[in-house]
């Protein structure tokens, strides 16, 4: 017989026992003691105007949605009133950052929602977003909202947060659904949003109509974000074709179309723009396949607005027979993202700390890179007559630019890398595309490159 296993005592166990994860969790919602300090006068202007005002009458809605529908419908005094109600014991930033907004005139509100932010310029994605959705779907090119006939996405997404709209209680109908579909809240997990309908009978529509068309469906979701203060901000989403971008401070102004990446690359669409400080409605309609995955991300921009990359490939450099040294091809597509609102002009490149071993063919040469885009600049380079490289060869360059409004910018990346091949070995050219793309090619055996460059001339002055 087995006889029980003694338990050792608590001093001379060898595991370790772990702390509770709830004392984790409990640990970061700790207010901080900026928070502490304003949350006091914060309060007391809020039960101020709250007294002053009248009586909210709609106490269904989540206080932030409700305040923004309330004020789309003209009430505005209802709208501060239903937030303000709320505001008791909630430290939400989006809530205090709202009435803020709403109540410029009152500075210790003010005083608490920045204390809030902390050290954060925004929120940089929405905590929760209200989606609705699958909608059949058509052709890109005629593909239409299924919800125009009420005003549009977002004004039935108002209508639906306002007690006292009518005509949006029985939901949207979709032949994909056998219930009325209504705007259903969905939490981001790692700051992506998961789109599916599990409840929909997916193979029995495919199977219903024969095909797999009404796989491909659309949606709408709808998230807040909040900015801290005015300035430069980029906004990256992704999975999603566009965005639409609306002020809380007022709805019924036109949004913002900006650009995103509908394909998920990242960094290859980021929209720059300038706002306000204040509440920001971020509308979504994105286009998928049963499910999919959407993930916007609120940051400020970098200073200045202009970041420059190391190029993604460099050519190689040829030791011919001679000794010579020699970039097959010599061109370079150096990538400078413009991040800020206004326009970067007259961008230039220089060479710094190899002067004597490299040389641009063209140092006058400028360009213009308009906000939000992402440019690549093509520089050609060559080697000095008699010159010397250390392999593997690489540089140092200095880009300048000038922004609208006023303001030199200066930045400095190195280029490092560069391959060196002799005439037995195969080599990597760079050449510019009847498109203007700098693309390369790679040549077996180096003589085949020599005869290229001479009859097509796109390494012109490499050799």
């Amino acid at each position: 017989r087995l006889l029980p296993q003694r338990r050792l005592p608590a001093t001379t166990r060898t595991t370790t026992e772990r702390r509770p994860t709830h004392m984790l969790s409990l640990s970061l919602l700790i207010p901080t003691a900026d928070t502490l300090s304003t949350a006091g006068p914060a309060m007391e202007a809020v039960r101020r105007v709250s007294a002053a005002g009248a009586p909210c009458a709609d106490a269904k809605h989540s206080p932030l949605r409700s305040s923004v529908a309330l004020q789309f419908a003209g009430a505005r005094e209802q709208a501060v009133s239903c937030l303000l109600s709320r505001l008791a014991g909630r430290s939400e930033l989006l809530l205090w950052a709202r009435a803020a907004a709403l109540l410029p005139e009152e500075p210790a509100i003010a005083a608490h929602a920045t204390a809030l932010f902390g050290t954060k310029p925004c929120t940089a994605s929405p905590a929760s977003w209200d989606v609705l959705g699958p909608l059949p779907i058509g052709k890109n090119e005629v593909d239409g909202d299924p919800l125009e006939d009420m005003g549009g996405a977002f004004a039935y997404w108002l209508a639906g947060h306002n007690a006292s709209a009518s005509g949006v209680g029985g939901g949207v109908y979709s032949e994909l659904s056998p219930t009325p579909l209504r705007w259903s809240p969905a939490r981001p997990v790692q700051g992506s949003l998961q789109l599916h309908w599990p409840d929909v009978a997916w193979g029995g529509l495919v199977q219903g109509l024969g095909q797999r068309a009404v796989l491909e469906v659309q949606a709408w979701a709808v998230g807040a974000l909040a900015v801290a203060a005015d300035g430069d901000f980029v906004l990256d989403c992704r999975g999603v074709g566009r965005a639409l971008l609306y002020a809380a401070e007022d709805p019924r102004a036109p949004p913002r179309l900006l650009n995103a990446d509908v394909y998920g690359g990242g960094g290859s669409s980021l929209a720059a723009l300038r706002l306000r400080a204040g509440v920001y409605l971020l509308a979504l309609r994105p286009r998928l396949v049963v499910q999919s995955r959407l993930q916007c991300r609120l940051s400020a921009s970098a200073e200045g607005g202009m970041s420059i990359s190391p190029p993604k490939a460099l050519p190689d450099l040829l030791r011919a027979a001679n000794g010579s040294l020699h970039l097959c091809g010599g061109i370079i597509a150096l990538p400078v993202r413009n991040t800020g609102s206004m326009w970067l002009r007259t961008l230039r490149a220089r060479l710094t700390g190899t002067e004597e071993a490299l040389e641009l063919l063209d140092p006058d040469a400028t360009f213009d890179v308009a906000p939000g885009q992402l440019r690549l600049v093509p520089l050609r380079l060559r080697v000095r007559r008699g010159a010397t490289l250390s392999c593997p060869w690489g540089a140092r360059l200095a880009v300048t630019a000038r922004r609208d409004g006023g303001g030199e910018l200066s930045r400095s990346v190195s280029l490092r890398g560069g391959e060196c091949r002799d005439p037995s070995q195969s080599i990597v050219c760079s050449f510019g595309d009847h498109d203007g793309a700098v693309s390369q090619v790679l040549y077996l055996v180096v003589e085949l490159a020599f005869f290229w460059c001479e009859r097509e001339l796109f390494c012109l002055n490499s050799f």
